[in-house]
């Protein structure tokens, strides 16, 4: 009986009605505020946890210890001196004279104009004071085939060239007596006058 009271006093009484619903509402937005404001409060303690947990770092640790950067050092280009290869000029061929008769060191045959050097017999004197003079020149006579008759010192010793003379009957090998000991000796005088006991007389003077 007084539930239909009740209702028909709601239904009578609209404002009461209305009252009672806005009252519902009311509750159900202030809810939903706090749980807003938990959410923002619950987002707020995860990133200050998180600062924390990190020590306060990140990104302006990194700004404050920036990467040594290395200066660029240009390395000097090592120079080399390369020489200017130089064209050498064509090297002329040298074609070698014919050694004259009586060239030092080449012999000559023992005939010259058909006359045999061993029938000159020839007495060799050292007239340059030079020890051994007489010697060295006998020996380069009797290699060119001519006979020695005698070796020793000259009459003095103040000869300043090669003097020779012959027998004018030996005149004839003069000339090729002369050439033969003119590439080793400075031939002072040639004579053909010669009187002693061999054909010929060669007197080494001093050079």
């Amino acid at each position: 009986m007084a539930e239909e009271t009740t209702s028909s006093e709601s239904f009578l009484n609209p404002s009461r009605r209305s009252y009672v619903y806005e009252s519902s509402k009311s509750s159900g937005n202030k809810k939903r505020v706090i749980l807003i404001v938990l959410g923002v409060i619950v987002l707020i303690a995860l990133v200050a946890y998180a600062v924390i947990a990190t020590g306060g770092k990140g990104e302006s640790e990194q700004e404050l210890t920036p990467a040594p950067t290395q200066p660029l050092v240009e390395s000097p280009t090592p120079t080399i001196d390369t020489p200017t290869p130089t064209e050498r000029s064509a090297t002329p061929t040298i074609t070698p004279k014919a050694s004259p008769t009586g060239a030092k060191g080449t012999p000559t045959p023992t005939t010259t104009s058909g006359l045999e050097r061993s029938n000159l017999k020839i007495a060799v004197q050292n007239g340059s004071g030079v020890a051994g003079e007489a010697t060295k020149a006998s020996d380069a006579l009797k290699k060119l085939g001519y006979e020695i008759a005698s070796s020793g010192n000259a009459d003095n010793f103040e000869y300043t060239g090669t003097t020779i003379q012959v027998k004018s009957a030996k005149k004839g090998y003069l000339d090729m007596l002369k050439k033969d000991l003119e590439g080793t000796y400075t031939i002072e005088s040639a004579t053909s006058d010669y009187t002693g006991d061999a054909d010929a007389v060669v007197i080494v003077g001093k050079e």
